[in-house]
């Protein structure tokens, strides 16, 4: 498993790349350098920043120009050893490009609107390999996620698994369950929550079954309607 993170955004898989700018006027020259622990996403924006500067002031010496063009070239060759596409996980916050109007949006896992261009939007991953894609949906249809890593092909309702409605109705799920055969709320049920909540082993097919086996009702309400006040708002 990869253990390095992004320094910008923290999500994984992430390598250290190494960017440099070149500029400089007739008689002197200077380089900028962009570099860090970065995902692929980043790993690209950097590129793009230290081709910008390059762009802007490389012109001005023959010096300057020279290792612009040769460093440029050989940045854009570093780009096939970038790391792969990030994976999703719980309450990650991912930025993206907006596959209809390119601009940048960010957001946790689900559907939802672009600021821009107001076409809907879902924030998934595939189901087989994790892999965080951002792509067009039609509101209020079923729609299927095709992955561009490995072709898999994921239903949406379980490609946006990780969104923060359902995060939370499988683990109130889980703490129902756990008042519910406990004599006491004590410290047992809440270090099992923040277990649950720090681990991720709330989303898992293991937890979901035993919520739904412990507390059957109001458990398959939950996660049916991803509304936590919709299934157990009646019980206070």
């Amino acid at each position: 498993m990869d253990t390095l993170r992004c320094q910008i955004c923290n999500r994984r898989p992430a390598k250290f790349v190494r960017f440099k700018a070149h500029q400089g006027l007739i008689i002197v020259r200077w380089e900028t350098e962009i570099a860090g622990v970065f995902c692929k996403f980043h790993a690209v924006e950097a590129y793009k920043r230290a081709r910008s500067v390059s762009f802007t002031g490389m012109w001005f010496g023959a010096t300057s120009l020279f290792l612009g063009v040769l460093r440029t070239a050989w940045d854009t060759i570093s780009l096939l050893d970038l790391p792969n596409a990030p994976v999703d996980e719980p309450w990650t916050i991912h930025p993206a490009y907006c596959p209809n109007c390119s601009s940048l949006i960010g957001g946790y896992a689900g559907v939802s609107r672009c600021s821009s261009c107001q076409e809907t939007v879902a924030f998934c991953k595939c189901a087989r390999c994790q892999t965080f894609h951002a792509v067009h949906v039609s509101e209020n249809a079923e729609w299927r996620l095709r992955c561009a890593s490995c072709g898999h092909s994921t239903p949406g309702s379980e490609a946006i698994e990780y969104s923060p409605t359902i995060l939370v109705a499988y683990a109130s799920a889980e703490l129902v369950a756990a008042i519910e055969h406990a004599d006491a709320f004590g410290t047992q049920v809440i270090d099992r929550v923040l277990e649950l909540l720090s681990t991720g082993l709330l989303h898992s097919v293991r937890s979901r079954s035993v919520a739904v086996e412990v507390y059957p009702a109001r458990a398959r309400s939950c996660v049916a309607s991803t509304a936590v006040s919709a299934s157990w708002g009646s019980r206070a």
